[in-house]
């Protein structure tokens, strides 16, 4: 089963107004989570999609980099569409810091760049 933590990652990657992001966002909350592995500074997910996507996209890497209070240095979630059925989803807190346990979901935000 997919996680909120997983489900909401991939929901802020796949934000986008495209084809591509739609198809994604309606096909995510049926996905099974294949393998989990906790790095310590994040996680990596293989999810399996139980519809396959129409196409494969011609970018293949997506990321969203986020700010949020419990992550003193920001994140980033990144996936990988790895087929039509497949997607690697990674979550990395950055400047070495501990991935947190029981952090809000709903305070990411995208971070700023000057």
């Amino acid at each position: 089963m997919i996680s909120k933590e997983e489900l909401r990652a991939l929901n802020l990657i796949f934000a986008g107004e495209n084809e591509f992001c739609f198809e994604v966002r309606n096909k995510i909350n049926s996905a099974q989570v294949i393998d989990r592995i906790d790095t310590g500074v994040g996680f990596t997910s293989l999810i399996h999609l139980t519809e396959k996507l129409s196409k494969m996209p011609n970018v293949l890497m997506w990321q969203f980099a986020f700010d949020h209070p419990s992550f003193p240095e920001g994140g980033s979630f990144m996936c990988m569409v790895l087929s039509e059925e497949e997607l690697e989803l990674e979550g990395v807190a950055l400047g070495g810091k501990d991935w947190p346990v029981g952090y809000n979901l709903d305070l990411f935000r995208e971070q700023e760049y000057f």
